[in-house]
Parts: C-alpha cells; sequence; structure tokens
C-alpha cells in the first residue's frame, strides 16, 4: 500500500499567520500549495521551510481570492500537482482602512463574505465531486 502525503492549501501564506502556518505544515511532510499576491514573499515563505524535502512539497501560486478565476486556477494547479485537497487553511486578508470604528464591522464582513464565498465554492465545487471529505469552518463574528 502506498503513502500518499496530505495536501493543503495556505492562503495568505507570505506572512503572518499563513507564513508561519504553511512552514508548520511543510515541517509535518504535508505537501503545502502556498498561496498569496506577492511571489516572492511566498517563496521566502517556502525556503525559510528548512528542509530538502520541502522544496519537493511546497508549490508557489500568486494567487487573488478575490477573483474566482485566480481561485480556480489556484485549486486546479493543486490538484494538478498533488492530485488531492484534504485541507484549506483560507487566510487571506486585507488590511483595515482607515475609517471610524462603526464602520470597520461592516467594512470586514463584506469583506469576509466575498473571501468566503469564492474559497468555500471551490472547496465543495466539481473538481472533488464523488470523493469523500470534510468541510470545517472556523468563524468569529461580532455577537
Amino acid at each position: 500500500m502506498s503513502h500518499q502525503l496530505k495536501t493543503a492549501i495556505i492562503t495568505g501564506a507570505g506572512s503572518g499567520i499563513g507564513r508561519a502556518t504553511a512552514i508548520a505544515f511543510l515541517k509535518s511532510g504535508w505537501q503545502v500549495a502556498l498561496a498569496g499576491r506577492r511571489e516572492d514573499a511566498l517563496q521566502k515563505t517556502a525556503d525559510l521551510s528548512d528542509s530538502a524535502k520541502s522544496a519537493d512539497n511546497s508549490l508557489v501560486l500568486p494567487t487573488d481570492v478575490t477573483k474566482p478565476e485566480s481561485v480556480t486556477g489556484l485549486f486546479h494547479e493543486t490538484v494538478n500537482r498533488y492530485g488531492r485537497v484534504d485541507l484549506l487553511f483560507n487566510n487571506a486578508g486585507i488590511g483595515a482602512p482607515s475609517v471610524p470604528l462603526e464602520e470597520l464591522y461592516d467594512i470586514c464582513e463584506k469583506t469576509r463574505k466575498l473571501l468566503n464565498k469564492h474559497m468555500v465554492l471551490r472547496v465543495i465545487a466539481r473538481p472533488f465531486e464523488g470523493k469523500s471529505g470534510n468541510y470545517t469552518r472556523l468563524n468569529s463574528k461580532r455577537h
């Protein structure tokens, strides 16, 4: 029986939490598609994983998650290279604009809905039809 590595897509992998998460997954032996807007930052994440194995297990994919065609390409390229997606760590984000705090919640909520719409639809869409898997969504929301 052959051992197939698990595959993750991590958005926002060029810095911060996304970078730290990607490095942790790579060091744990996962195949990781590194998604984000800046190719140089994504490559640095791949380089920081400190593992010769990681070079084969990382896939740098510049992606704009606000554009459906870019998200489609992200999933297509990941499945084309690794044959599967086991985990999506949807960590893409934007900086907050300079607005009164009362307006910030509405802006963040609209952005969250946009990002989730594009990413979640790809996770449950046609390329994975007929295959088993789990979908878990963690979300913060003001109450």
